[in-house]
């Protein structure tokens, strides 16, 4: 009987640090992650800002060259070309950068709220597994009393312990042991599947962010070569 008890605190112990494990893990990803995708949602309002400017700035470069073409100066059309071309230019830009914007803002903001989900998911398992860690300890110590109590005959409270008191004792202690080994494994399964999947998804923010690099670095010399 005292191995018996051995096993199953030596099996206990292994579950409560891997719940602690889990926690430090939990808490690292989530912070490095959520930061990461803050400081990106930041990094896209400041381009969304830079994209206005942009198109407040061709707007004002077109009506300066619409007051231009009106003094009816000399040269006063080719200046006027000048200001319409560059503030097309500007314009045309602004559109693109309020597009992208658009687009990695939503899938900034998409990514934010995952992440809280996955997490609120994740403590809300390891908080159900810690307390049914705790129950299977408060079940074990339970056990251990009256195992003892019956081995020396000594009544626990005003009634003697019978070995069906210790068979049902050690009946919760098995159960509960197996609900916590249930939910362990469950959890290593949900890392595992974040784990994949974050990897899938950061290979594809990855190639998103080129695609994007790219098919922006082609309009800005585009527009570039416009407005020269």
């Amino acid at each position: 009987m005292g191995l018996y008890i051995k096993e199953l605190e030596d099996q206990l112990f292994e579950v409560h640090k891997f719940v602690e494990r889990m926690v430090m893990t939990l808490t690292v990803m989530g912070f490095f992650s959520i930061n990461r995708e803050f400081l990106t949602y930041l990094q896209v309002l400041r381009r969304r800002d830079f994209g206005s400017s942009l198109g407040e700035l061709g707007l004002t470069l077109i009506t300066m060259g619409t007051h231009e073409e009106k003094t009816g100066e000399e040269e006063a059309a080719t200046t006027s070309k000048s200001f319409h071309d560059l503030g097309s230019c500007c314009d045309h830009l602004a559109i693109n950068i309020q597009e992208q914007v658009k687009d990695e803002m939503e899938k900034t903001v998409f990514v934010l709220e995952e992440w809280l989900r996955i997490m609120e998911g994740a403590k809300e398992a390891l908080r159900v597994h810690g307390a049914t860690v705790a129950q299977s300890l408060a079940f074990m110590s339970d056990y251990e009393k009256k195992d003892r109590a019956l081995k020396q005959g000594v009544p626990q409270g005003k009634a003697n312990i019978t070995e069906s008191d210790v068979n049902e004792a050690r009946r919760k202690v098995e159960e509960s042991k197996q609900r916590a080994e249930l939910l362990g494994q469950r959890l290593r399964e949900e890392m595992m599947r974040l784990k994949r999947m974050k990897a899938v998804e950061l290979r594809t923010l990855l190639f998103r962010f080129v695609e994007i690099q790219i098919k922006n670095g082609f309009v800005v010399e585009e527009e570039t070569e416009i407005g020269g």
